[in-house]
């Protein structure tokens, strides 16, 4: 009854994801078609140019969430080389 129900609901979120795909793709062709003609280029190059921006807003985002993890690291880093450098004896420095 419960796998029955289970796979019900799933065929019914299935359904609504595939057409909103379809409606995502025939909207993003209109508009591939639209800047094409706007810009005087082909629709393979608008194509060309929409998957370099997306790789790299891809890469930014890869290099941001990796940055983001652990921000306090660097400054966490340079704490522990301070405190060490003062407890061998040897003057602690700023570098500039």
């Amino acid at each position: 009854m419960i796998r029955r129900r289970y796979s019900s609901v799933l065929t019914l979120i299935k359904g609504d994801l595939m057409e909103l795909a379809a409606r995502k793709a025939c909207v993003f062709g209109a508009l591939v078609s639209k800047w094409s003609r706007a810009a005087g280029m082909s629709e393979e190059a608008v194509m060309g140019k929409v998957r370099m921006n997306s790789l790299r807003k891809d890469e930014f985002l890869a290099m941001l969430g990796h940055e983001l993890r652990n921000p306090l690291a660097p400054i966490v880093n340079a704490v522990h080389v301070l405190r060490s450098e003062s407890n061998a004896g040897r003057p602690t420095t700023a570098i500039s």
